[in-house]
């Protein structure tokens, strides 16, 4: 089956029902999959007329939306190969991928589009330029607009072609924490393989409503909050940014039931609820921690959640009444703060995967949720763990149908993460006695210290980052002797500084005195030689990716040449 099928036969079931909730004055308005399937045809039967051909490149280089989706299903269903670009791509980043991907059209947005045009003048040959919603104050005479595409193909049938499920179907463009971005080739095959599984192992119907808060081009959200709802009938509609209280009326709004994240999603929204909890009276506070401790005796004995009940009311206040599941991807979730949701009546379910593998390999259960694992493999995966040391830790190994092509015009690459048929992932890691993935850290981000111990550093910032005096932080190496050693680079809190100092913020200096006596004090439940030997302070957020991961290598530059490392 192609992936655009997922998406046809879900709509002759669910003609009627809402695919898409589009943003109105006030609250959400629905479009049906019928009005969707139109506009997708229409779509794929204008790119033949401006000249596409099956297995032509077309990319889209715009933020989430409805339009996003249907252009995407209909480049697919047109025969073509779908590029989705992080709109956030700085001038060499989008003309290096441009270029390589040897695409022959471009979607973007209209605050996309003089920047694009600007481009095409100074490159040769360059893709045609189309923009998803009318330019503004532009002096180009002649431009495509989507609503000119699809008027090209108005009243057209579905263009012919011979794809097959094993032909390319995404080309996606890693940004990566290491810089070294490669081309990750998803066919339709890897990636309908890999949500057929997730049915099964999550109950969603088409009554759900999903929220989607994370970036299209990146298969995660692609995956899981696009192709998978609407394979299922279930609706969509899109945050209007990432603000803590927008996103909480966008919930309400909505009445969203499903919403995918990662950690550092879920990770503000708990110490929100934490800092609005504090300003309660004491009988509210105790009655939250009597309730989370009632809840997670009643999980580990009877394994219910209590807090369904207990926290009925309070979920209803704060607008979260309607969330079914909350599903977190990406990086690995402090278990405290996925233990604290569940007590409280939510859900929330960690998984795992990679872009390289469609790029679901595994989810918990809600009747199964280890807060410490990213769950079991899903059916059809097959996990190995590489290269063990004494505790059972190695290279975290896949094998399954929905493991890539391979690199985009690098075999090397290629080969170097393919062993036995099997893709390693990178990522460290054990299986437990109940076949649950843990993770432990990220190969390339181990610190070997000069007397041949492994330090892994998302342990130490699980530990730093459980402090509210911490707002985010990296743990790096640094050189020492024959080896490294760990320091931690820590973003304080400010705004919880000043709420127990009189809301006023303490000087430079004494921010520092603070942090730098949490983060030792924190590091006392650590063995001697976890413990790091440096806290630098910064007051700007790391640099991270798309999806939210810190950049180490901008890091360990940025520090470099400050002197610090």
């Amino acid at each position: 089956m192609l992936i655009q099928d997922l998406l046809f036969k879900s709509a002759g079931l669910n003609a009627d029902r809402p695919a898409f909730w589009l943003r109105a004055a006030e609250g959400f308005t629905p479009l049906s999959y019928a009005g969707a399937v139109k506009k997708i045809t229409a779509i794929a039967a204008g790119l033949p007329q401006l000249g596409h051909r099956p297995g032509g490149r077309v990319g889209i280089y715009a933020g989430n939306s409805p339009e996003w989706c249907m252009i995407y299903m209909g480049i697919l269903a047109a025969g073509g190969v779908v590029v989705p670009l992080d709109p956030q791509l700085k001038y060499l980043e989008l003309r290096t991928i441009i270029n390589k991907s040897d695409m022959r059209y471009i979607f973007c947005s209209q605050s996309s589009y003089s920047d694009l045009m600007e481009l095409k003048s100074m490159s040769a040959p360059y893709p045609e330029v189309i923009a998803i919603d009318s330019p503004r104050d532009t002096v180009i005479p002649k431009q495509m607009t989507l609503a000119q595409l699809e008027e090209l193909g108005r009243d057209l049938p579905l263009p012919k072609h011979d794809t097959k499920p094993t032909d390319l179907a995404v080309l996606i463009f890693t940004s990566g924490t290491s810089g070294d971005s490669k081309g990750v080739m998803l066919s339709h095959d890897n990636i309908v393989s890999d949500i057929a599984p997730v049915i099964s192992r999550l109950p969603i119907n088409n009554d759900d409503r999903f929220l989607s808060v994370l970036p299209l081009h990146h298969t995660f959200e692609s995956t899981c909050g696009f192709i998978f709802p609407l394979s299922i009938g279930a609706s969509i509609g899109y945050v209007q940014s990432l603000k803590s209280a927008d996103l909480m009326a966008d919930i309400k709004s909505l009445r969203a039931t499903i919403m995918c994240g990662v950690p550092l999603l879920y990770e503000k929204m708990y110490w929100g609820i934490q800092r609005a909890l504090q300003k309660k009276a004491l009988v509210a506070r105790l009655y939250v921690d009597l309730g989370t401790k009632v809840s997670d005796i009643t999980k580990s004995i009877f394994n219910i959640s209590a807090g369904k009940l207990i926290f009925k009311s309070l979920r209803a206040k704060a607008g979260l009444d309607s969330i079914r599941y909350f599903v977190s991807g990406g990086a690995a979730l402090d278990p405290g703060v996925s233990r604290f949701f569940n007590n409280l009546g939510i859900v929330l379910l960690q998984g795992y995967g990679l872009t390289e593998t469609s790029p679901i390999l595994s989810v918990n259960r809600e009747h199964d949720n280890d807060y410490s694992s990213v769950g079991l493999p899903l059916d059809g995966v097959d996990i190995k763990i590489l290269d063990k040391n004494e505790h059972g830790i190695g290279e975290i190994a896949a094998r399954g149908r929905m493991i890539m092509m391979g690199y985009y015009q690098d075999s090397e690459a290629t080969a170097a993460v393919m062993r036995d048929g099997y893709f390693a992932t990178g990522d460290l890691g054990y299986l437990d006695g109940k076949g649950h993935i843990h993770i432990t850290g990220r190969k390339k981000n181990v610190i070997i210290t000069p007397a041949g111990k492994n330090i892994y550093p998302e342990e130490i910032e699980a530990v730093i980052e459980n402090s509210p005096f911490v707002h985010e932080c990296s743990v790096l190496p640094r050189p020492k002797g024959t080896g490294q050693e760990p320091i931690v680079v820590v973003v304080p809190d400010f705004e919880f500084i000043a709420s127990v100092n009189d809301n006023v913020v303490p000087s430079d200096e004494e921010v520092r005195k603070i942090i730098k006596s949490e983060v030792l004090k924190l590091c006392e439940q650590l063995a001697e030689y976890k413990r790091v030997k440096d806290v630098i302070i910064m007051t700007e957020e790391l640099p991270k990716t798309s999806t939210r991961k810190v950049k180490r290598y901008i890091l360990l530059d940025t520090l470099q040449k400050l002197g610090e490392l």
